[in-house]
């Protein structure tokens, strides 16, 4: 099973993954909602392609961060 972990104001957040896009943001329109301010509403989502899992900003306020970088393009 494949999982996305994230940390969130300290803790470490697991979300398990099937195959299909997940969105993340502080929306309950999310599919995942993220429990903190600076997320947008709708703030990225996490996606399958090319046998492996890539994660896109959805042009957020505070950008997404991977690895301690900020994204530019889907990766």
């Amino acid at each position: 099973m494949n999982r996305l972990v994230y940390e969130s104001e300290g803790k470490q957040v697991e979300i398990r993954l099937s195959n299909r896009p997940v969105s993340l943001g502080r929306s309950d329109e999310s599919d995942h909602k993220l429990p903190t301010k600076m997320a947008s509403r709708i703030h990225a989502q996490v996606f399958p392609r090319d046998r492996g899992w890539w994660v896109e900003d959805l042009a957020s306020s505070n950008g997404t961060i991977v690895n301690g970088n900020r994204i530019q393009k889907p990766m």
